[in-house]
């Protein structure tokens, strides 16, 4: 019955491929997880080498910034956590990741490395980036062709953006590549694409340069 036994040659084919594929899956899905263990170790050795302590991922770091871009209507996950002290200060940082669902059932991904310093009192929102002026304008008219400053509070902001700080974020380079802001009990920094924790302590160093320059009346509640 050669036809029977073409048939049975040729199941017995396909089921060797199937085998053969689900090997092939299951070892790429080991290697996926074995390669991420050790993407893990190594940033948990990093962390340790620099004082600080690291997790892989803490949902409660939703809580530290709620403005744009990490608005609640968005599926962040809140990754590679290092926390710890720096120059003496509290510091955490962690990479915002979501990945975007698209209409055309593609996929992209976004990424942003946050780092913040903790500040000494619950502070309103303020928010410095490159740009022109906002609703907040001052006295120096170089200052509001660079930087754009948002504050629900003006006063509050003039009492942040003193002549002081002014020349300090005039004079430094670091100010026109580095979006900062003040909410809550903390001092942020962000930048979205691949996250890097190599940055994150020369950011931490200008955050403190910057929460420095603070008056020490924008801490109390007068």
């Amino acid at each position: 019955m050669p036809g029977l036994v073409s048939i049975l040659l040729l199941t017995l084919a396909g089921t060797v491929c199937a085998g053969g594929v689900a090997v092939g899956i299951v070892f790429l899905v080991k290697a996926a997880h074995d390669a991420e263990q050790r993407r893990r170790s190594r940033n948990a050795a990093w962390a340790a080498q620099h004082g600080l302590h690291y997790v892989h991922e803490d949902p409660s770091l939703k809580a530290l910034t709620r403005r744009d871009p990490f608005t609640a209507t968005r599926s962040l996950r809140f990754l590679d956590v290092y926390r710890g002290l720096h120059r003496g200060r509290h510091l955490v940082a962690y990479t915002a990741y979501e990945r975007i669902q698209r209409s055309d059932d593609s996929t992209s991904e976004w990424y942003a490395q946050v780092v913040a310093v903790d500040l000494p009192a619950l502070r309103p929102f303020l928010e410095v980036k490159a740009g022109s002026a906002g609703r907040s304008r001052f006295e120096v008219e170089v200052f509001n062709q660079r930087f754009n400053v948002q504050s629900d509070n003006l006063r509050y902001a003039h009492d942040v953006i003193t002549p002081r700080m002014i020349e300090f974020l005039l004079t430094d380079p670091r100010a026109r590549a580095t979006r900062w802001r003040m909410e809550g009990r903390w001092l942020i920094a962000f930048w979205t694409g691949a996250p890097d924790k190599r940055a994150i302590a020369p950011v931490a160093d200008f955050l403190l340069e910057v929460r420095a320059r603070i008056p020490a009346h924008v801490w109390s509640d007068r």
